[in-house]
């Protein structure tokens, strides 16, 4: 059958036309349709292929019949198929060159199928059979079969005695002229059987003739169509991809008319060799972006050499093609697959997993991919359209924080967006210094000539002055709205109205409000009464809900909606439509946004619209694995997906909790699995219910299938794989409850089925559950048990071939984990001596992969066992040995404990260098935000903290915060900590007189909250409370005083006096007349049992209790256990100081008794001969004309200070008024004598013998 197509027009899908006349066929089809039709399905879905069967039986609708389409219509799916199929009974079918509607018909047909015009008179099932086969016979595989006359006589027959009239008329020829037209195409068929698939001239009954179809279409499936095809389990997914790209770069190239002036640029930009700066095409949503580079590419692909990669992305190809990680593995990918075709770079893709890279890693490895390129003398062309569609993981993340800033030599980077994206551009523009390259609109020429090859293809013709009105509209500038009107008007059928139909749609302001007008006007021409439902509705808001698009299958069966209504629905959308690997979705994102606004503006509306998507798929995936068929694998990120967006948490818990949807989740995409956990919300031990159940379920099930097989039950193999799979993603997500949970169990099961296993299978099962478990173990501080896992590992490699790689690898890291968990014990040396061990075994191992790595982690850790037994100089000598040769995350580790030490030493200069250089590392390995770069800006904020450069530090530590906030990690301990440690820089510069308080303030109410949440007010750091408690007291605000106070003094680590004295102070002050109750555990009497030696508690205690009880005993009560509580409570200036202070309490509460009864005591007991105590004993027993005990004191006092003249004085006066006169003038003369240059002193000595002469002569 030579020339016929040997390969599917639309790869993903197998399209079958089936053509007959109306009546008198039903048996034929019923048949194909209830036996042989499922058996194609199930072929081409194994192959990863779509079957669509496309029988117009049902004809076409009431409104494309009085349009006049079905000629065209019938003729276009003939276009769009694979195979055509054609079988005859003894009808000719629809028929007549005076029949004027077929007639009309045939008007419609011929701008597109000129041909058409000499063949009026034949029958539109003959025409389908000239188009489909006869006109270039072989041009389409063909299989034409006629039915033996004998069958349809004697079903005539049949009819004619039942009286049955329809019987009669199926089985019955129209006309004489039918059956002479008939047997004239049976000749010219008959003619053509070297270049049909088969021909049957006379197959005897429907079941035969079926059967015969059937038997055509399965040889010819597997032997040319399906022969080579790969399913799409079969593809990988990078090939996928570009399969999608390449269709999609195709498809856009007929949307362009810019000229060669744009290409021109393009081309001078390459040129002139400005590869350090990146090209940035730019202009207004659909004026032409795209279309415009689809075209560059499309001229430009067979220019390049091979020294040169052209490499494209169209972020609106696929759902997933706007994702900054597709990009990322796509870019990469290319750019290894393209290097490996070079000698020189023939091993480069060796270990190199793309699918396993997170996005920072592929972002390194593009970088140094390009360098490597650039090094050799590659040229590399990367052009990524429509950066603004890009879904940024987080707002966290700077503008285009993924694209390279900095482009080799011959390396050039070309993106688009839309002049509106302002955040993108401004990055390219300010910070990466761009060239940007304007699409513009088009021009009155452009728009001109461009509106007359539309018009032309499509056999239309506007008059001069209705073609004016459409090129002298604003909005025709644009590309796509002049292209979406012209499509309109060229589908547009009453003539009459076409210039109100002109003007409707050249007055639209803009794309979306054209497509407005554009589904108003598919629902006023394809909502068949036949249907009864808006089935434009139903078609258009099931595409723009969806992920990646639907299948035709799936779409239909989705809205329900049967081949007859779908064919000319789908050929008016087709040109907003992008179909991939046999999806069809929205091409156009002003289209979606004008669906989304008409159907779907109202969140309920939407979320109905997925949910009915999200049921459809359910019950579509259920019915293949019941029937033990293929799951097409879009399915299983398509249904969490859609579960997820129609917050359907029932569903989405269901598909995580199910195993095969949970580990094909897995595989496809790892991260999104967390987001949809995160998203539900489900605790750990929530996690952990539904998987026992899972698990449970499926080893019993395996039970069950085994016994109904009488096979012996063993499910524990697939058990420990899934367990396996299930541990690993709970790992990465740092689920560790759950992950412990689970690899206790996965070793249950395998210790008690250790006989049930080939022996290496069950060592490599057992002993890696055992390693991650005890890995888990250190992670979490379990140092212990982890140091006992590690260790029955290397017992039982005792008992192995010491020779075997595996078991030198397992001793090694083993030896390696052991030597971890003993740091963790404090067991330095026995840690060094693991270390040394893993390194030495390590070396033994054949493969040397990763060996330089092993070495300095281990070097590293011998380090850190110096650190903590406090010989940092030697924990340096270390620390800069694993740093030799190595450039890795661990080395970013490395420096960080490095910097550590030289922090202990002192040096600082030293610390800040490498702490410098593991964050470089750490940037560049893992991306700014990321939670090793927020805990290395934390390392350089308490480096800072130790040099007193409190604002620096404030900076440091804001950054790393700022890092956890953004990624998501805000609450977790070390970001926790993190703050509070904020706070107390806070406090530092407010010593400094920098007022930073009042800005934390919500931080530390942030702070405050957690620890209580958590129940970890005993971790918090008791200063910057106390300093916040007395900020906020200054400041007033006793509300917020009493909330930390009473949250904090009940736990032992955090209280403090100060907040007895505040909550004492405030309820006596200010709270005085609302009498609040405290517990008496927050009492005054409490803080001073806790804190007797503090002196504001005793203050208090005396001033507003002791005193005015006036309770002496109490007062020294209380002070002696102050003194008490110190270790020198003999001190005498403390206790002197605390008297003193006690007694100016009393005289100020005029209870000059207490302060004589207190200084009393301690004049006879603490404080005997202390000048003070004895100066205020004499003023106060003077005060109480107690002259002889003043006068005693006065001496005494006087004694042990010789040089205080006053004590002179007081003593001098007391004797005169005593009557003791020649004592008085003695201590004057003495005084004279000692003094006598000091005025102020000899005045005194004068006013004493003035009084005493005046004591001797009272009469004078």
């Amino acid at each position: 059958m030579a020339g016929s197509s040997v390969r599917l027009k639309d790869a993903k899908v197998c399209r079958i036309f089936f053509s007959s006349p109306f009546n008198g066929m039903e048996g034929e089809r019923e048949e194909l349709t209830k036996r042989y039709w499922p058996q194609i399905q199930s072929l081409c879905s194994s192959k990863g292929v779509q079957f669509v069967p496309v029988d117009m039986r049902w004809g076409i609708t009431t409104q494309h019949a009085s349009d006049c389409q079905t000629i065209n219509i019938c003729l276009r799916e003939i276009d769009r198929s694979d195979l055509f199929i054609g079988f005859f009974g003894q009808r000719y079918g629809w028929q007549g060159e005076n029949d004027e509607v077929l007639q009309q018909n045939f008007d419609v047909a011929l701008p597109r199928y000129p041909w058409l015009q000499d063949h009026r008179k034949k029958s539109v099932t003959e025409l389908e059979f000239l188009h489909g086969h006869l006109n270039n016979p072989g041009k389409i595989p063909a299989c034409i079969l006629f039915r033996d006359k004998a069958f349809d006589d004697t079903r005539r027959k049949e009819a004619e005695d039942k009286g049955d009239g329809r019987g009669i008329y199926k089985f019955s020829p129209e006309t004489d002229l039918a059956v002479t037209l008939m047997d004239d195409l049976k000749l010219r068929v008959e003619a053509t059987r070297e270049k049909a698939l088969d021909i049957h001239m006379s197959y005897a009954t429907p079941e035969i003739g079926a059967k015969l179809m059937f038997n055509a279409i399965w040889k010819h499936l597997n032997e040319v169509l399906l022969k080579d095809v790969q399913p799409s389990e079969g593809l990988s997914w990078a090939e996928q991809e570009d399969q999608q790209q390449d269709v999609f770069c195709s498809v856009q190239t007929d949307f362009y008319r810019g000229g060669d002036v744009m290409i021109g640029k393009l081309n001078s930009y390459l040129a002139a060799n400005e590869s350090d700066k990146t090209l940035a095409v730019t202009g207004p949503p659909g004026s032409g972006k795209t279309a415009f580079l689809c075209n560059w590419i499309h001229q430009q692909c067979d220019v390049f050499d091979s020294e040169t990669l052209l490499f494209y992305h169209f972020t609106g190809c696929s759902g997933t093609s706007s994702t900054i990680l597709t990009i990322l593995k796509r870019v990469v990918g290319n750019l290894l697959t393209f290097m490996a075709k070079n000698p020189k770079w023939k091993t480069i893709k060796d270990g190199v997993k793309v699918d396993d890279m997170t996005d920072h890693q592929l972002i390194n490895k593009w970088n140094d991919l390009l360098v490597d390129l650039s090094s050799q003398g590659h040229k590399v062309i990367m052009i990524i359209d429509g950066i603004n569609t890009v879904r940024q993981k987080t707002k966290a993340y700077k503008p285009l924080y993924w694209l390279p800033e900095k482009l080799p030599q011959n390396i050039h980077l070309i993106v688009s967006t839309q002049s509106n994206d302002e955040e993108n551009l401004e990055e390219l523009q300010q910070n990466r210094d761009c060239i940007t390259l304007e699409v513009c609109e088009l021009d009155t020429q452009d728009i001109r000539s461009l509106s007359k090859e539309i018009l032309l293809v499509r056999g239309k013709e506007l008059s001069p002055e209705q073609l004016e009105r459409v090129v002298t509209a604003p909005s025709s500038r644009n590309p796509l709205f002049l292209r979406v009107v012209l499509e309109e008007l060229c589908m547009f059928g009453r003539f009459r109205e076409l210039d109100k139909k002109i003007d409707s749609l050249v007055t639209c302001e803009s794309s979306n409000e054209l497509f407005a007008e554009v589904i108003e006007r598919l629902e006023r021409d394809y909502n068949s009464t036949e249907i009864g439902v808006n089935i434009v509705e139903k078609v258009l808001s099931a595409l723009v809900v969806s992920r990646c698009g639907l299948t035709e299958e799936e779409l239909c069966s989705l809205v329900d909606i049967p081949s007859h209504i779908w064919s000319p629905l789908f050929y008016s959308v087709q040109s907003y439509l992008l179909s991939r690997n046999g999806f069809l979705s929205l091409a156009r994102e002003e289209f979606k946004e004008a669906v989304l606004t008409k159907y779907l503006s109202e969140d309920a509306s939407k979320v109905s619209a997925i949910k009915q998507q999200l049921n459809f798929f359910i019950g579509k995936q259920k019915s293949l694995v019941d029937c033990h068929a293929p799951v097409p694998r879009h399915f299983f990120t398509e249904i969490p997906w859609l579960a997820h967006e129609a917050q359907d948490r029932q569903s989405l818990l269901q598909i995580i909790c199910t195993i095969n949807n949970f580990e094909q989740l897995l595989l496809e995409d790892s991260y999104e699995t967390m987001e949809h956990i995160q998203w539900l919300d489900l605790s750990q031990e929530q996690f952990i219910e539904k998987w026992d159940g899972v698990i449970d379920r499926f080893i019993a099930d395996e039970y069950i299938n085994a016994f109904e097989k009488f096979l012996k039950p063993n499910p524990v193999p697939k058990a420990a794989n899934i367990l396996s799979n299930l541990t690993i993603f709970l790992s990465s997500a740092r689920m560790y409850l759950a992950l412990e949970h689970f690899l206790l169990r996965m070793r249950r099961i395998l210790e008690g089925s250790k006989e049930s296993l080939n022996k290496d299978i069950w060592f490599d099962f057992y002993h890696n559950c055992i390693y991650r478990l005890a890995c888990l173990y250190c992670e979490t501080y379990n140092y212990q048990d982890s140091a006992a896992l590690h260790q029955q590992i290397l017992d039982a490699c005792l008992t192995e071939n010491q020779d075997d790689p595996t078991v030198i690898t397992r001793v090694g890291n083993a030896s390696h984990g052991l030597g971890t968990a003993l740091i963790g014990l404090g067991k330095f040396e026995e840690a060094e001596k693991m270390a040394l061990k893993s390194i030495e075994t390590l070396k033994k191992n054949p493969d040397k992969s990763g060996l330089e790595a092993d070495e300095a982690s281990s070097l590293s850790m011998i380090a850190e066992s110096y650190s903590k037994r406090g010989e940092y100089e030697t924990a340096v000598e270390y620390a800069l040995h694993s740093l030799e040769g190595q450039l890795s995350i661990q080395t970013s580790y490395t420096c960080t404990n490095l910097g550590i030490y030289y922090r202990r030493l002192e040096n600082y200069a030293e610390a800040e260098r490498v702490y410098e250089r593991a964050m470089k590392i750490k940037e560049k390995i893992l991306g700014w935000y990321h939670e090793d770069v927020a805990i290395g800006c934390l390392n350089m904020s308490n480096l800072m903290r130790d040099k007193e450069d409190y604002s620096t530090a404030v900076e440091w530590a804001q950054k790393g915060l700022d890092i956890f906030k953004k990624i998501g990690h805000w609450d977790n301990v070390i970001a926790r900590n993190s703050k509070e440690n904020l706070l107390l820089l806070y406090v530092m510069l407010y010593t400094q007189g920098k007022n930073y308080l009042d800005d934390g303030i919500d931080l530390y109410w942030d702070v405050v909250d957690n620890l209580v949440e958590r129940d970890e007010r005993h971790l918090g750091i008791p200063f910057v409370h106390d300093s916040y408690m007395r900020y906020l007291f200054n400041q007033k605000k006793y509300d917020d005083v009493i909330r930390i106070a009473t949250t904090f003094m009940s736990c032992p680590q955090m209280r403090s006096s100060m907040m007895y004295c505040f909550l004492h102070h405030i309820d006596l002050n200010i709270n005085r007349d609302t009498k609040v109750q405290r517990l008496d555990e927050q009492s005054l009497d409490a803080g001073l049992q806790l804190y007797p030696g503090d002196r504001w508690l005793v203050n208090l205690k005396v001033t507003h209790s002791l005193v005015p009880s006036r309770d002496l005993q109490g007062v020294l009560e209380v002070m002696e256990k102050f003194l008490s509580s110190f270790e020198d409570a003999e001190n005498i200036d403390r206790c002197k100081s605390l008297v003193l202070e006690v007694q100016g309490i009393c005289e100020g509460a005029q209870w000059i008794e207490g302060a004589l009864g207190l200084l009393e005591h301690y004049n006879e007991g603490r404080l005997t001969n202390c000048e003070d105590i004895l100066r205020n004993l004499a003023v106060l027993y003077h005060s109480s004309k107690e002259w002889h005990k003043s006068l005693e004191c006065f001496k005494a006092a006087a004694l042990l200070n010789p040089d205080a003249w006053v004590l002179q004085e007081k003593s001098a006066i007391l004797h005169l008024m005593l009557g003791e006169v020649e004592e008085g003038r003695k201590i004057a003369d003495a005084m004279e004598t000692k003094w006598s240059r000091d005025d102020d002193v000899m005045a005194k000595v004068k006013q004493i013998r003035n009084i005493a002469e005046q004591a001797e002569n009272p009469d004078e």
